[in-house]
């Protein structure tokens, strides 16, 4: 007898029972690891934003910030524009960076100046108003202490030696006669220095100063006086010129990070900028002949560092700007240095900034007039001042 054969309903419960239970654990395993890739996709993102974070604040945090400068630059940017320069940076530049500083304009001590002038010319008040306090003393002194800050003194030694030195670009020109940083008799460059840091000293110029001299020897001076005034005006007065009046015209400034800081203004002053300074004193070994001082800084450091464009982006900043340039005239840059100024900022402070001077000549194409040429580029921004 055939058996019969077929499924009882209670395996088929079982079957589906099973089925249930594997479609069950299939889900839940299912749910877990979606839950896991969600949780450890969130825990790598995290990470992967970490060290985003981490590496924004290393950037932030940057502590090398020294600058690859060549010695000197050569290049022929177009027909009309050429770079042949010397390039003058400080080693504290290129190898430490340019620390932040602000700036805050400060008056001169008057006290100070006068008890660097009494020995010799027992200075005197005169006139005083809104806008000038005067004093007088020995040799036709005149000191002026400017509602503005500035000061000034003269005498009529100033006048003597200023009547055989020109420096103003007219046709009684005759700096070239006398040379720079040269030691004079009687009179060295080093006694120079310390008579001026003394009086920078005393009239409240705190920190370093770069000093550039013009040594204006007595011989040279009685040849040019006579020279430039054969009339025998006033300008050449029966003055017995001796080794005592040997001299040094010196232009000074203030420094931040070992760069000279120079007014704003020479902005649009393109003459003799590489010898540009806030200061100019004319002195001898027996005293101060005539000064003018302008603004005098109480610079404050901060602790971070300004970050400096690469050379080459500054050169690129330059190139772009004479590729634009009126195509009349050629260029060729002789110079390249750096200078600060002291800039407003939005908020009213000033801040000592870096900038770059691309410095040499322009010459007409078509009749041989000279003159000078000069770019500002901002070293922080590569803005073109």
């Amino acid at each position: 007898m055939k058996k019969e054969t077929g499924t009882s309903v209670w395996g088929t419960e079982t079957a589906d029972k099973g089925k249930k239970t594997y479609f069950f654990i299939v889900c839940i395993m299912l749910g877990i690891g979606v839950f896991l890739w969600f949780v450890c996709g969130r825990k790598f993102t995290h990470r992967v934003e970490e060290r985003e974070s981490i590496s924004q604040e290393s950037v932030n945090a940057r502590t090398d910030f020294s600058l690859q400068i060549p010695a000197s630059w050569d290049e022929e940017i177009d027909l009309y524009h050429r770079i042949d320069a010397v390039i003058t940076v400080p080693e504290r530049i290129t190898r430490d960076g340019f620390r932040s500083a602000s700036a805050e304009t400060k008056r001169v001590n008057q006290e100070g100046v006068l008890l660097s002038l009494e020995a010799y010319y027992h200075p005197q008040k005169g006139i005083e108003d809104e806008q000038v306090i005067q004093y007088t003393g020995e040799d036709h002194m005149y000191l002026y202490f400017y509602q503005t800050g500035d000061v000034s003194l003269t005498s009529t030694l100033r006048d003597y030696i200023f009547m055989a030195y020109h420096e103003e670009l007219t046709e009684d020109y005759n700096r070239d006669q006398y040379p720079v940083n040269q030691a004079l008799d009687n009179f060295t460059l080093q006694d120079c220095d310390e008579r001026l840091r003394d009086f920078c000293d005393s009239i409240g110029m705190e920190g370093e100063v770069d000093i550039v001299h013009r040594s204006l020897d007595y011989k040279t001076m009685e040849k040019e006086a006579r020279e430039l005034h054969p009339d025998g005006t006033r300008t050449r007065p029966d003055y017995p010129w001796t080794c005592a009046d040997n001299s040094y015209y010196c232009t000074f400034s203030q420094t931040c990070n070992d760069i000279p800081i120079i007014p704003a203004f020479y902005l649009q002053a393109y003459g003799d900028v590489l010898n540009a300074s806030g200061h100019t004193c004319l002195l001898n070994q027996e005293r101060l002949i005539s000064f003018y001082l302008m603004e005098v800084y109480d610079i404050q450091y901060a602790e971070n560092y300004e970050n400096l464009m690469e050379f080459t982006d500054i050169l690129e900043k330059y190139r772009q700007y004479v590729r634009t340039a009126d195509k009349n005239f050629e260029t060729v840059v002789t110079d390249i240095t750096m200078r600060a100024m002291v800039l407003q900022q939005e908020d009213g402070s000033e801040q000592v900034t870096p900038i770059w001077i691309f410095y040499g000549y322009w010459k007409n194409s078509t009749d041989d007039v000279t003159g000078s040429h000069a770019v500002f580029i901002n070293a922080v921004t590569g803005e073109r001042l």
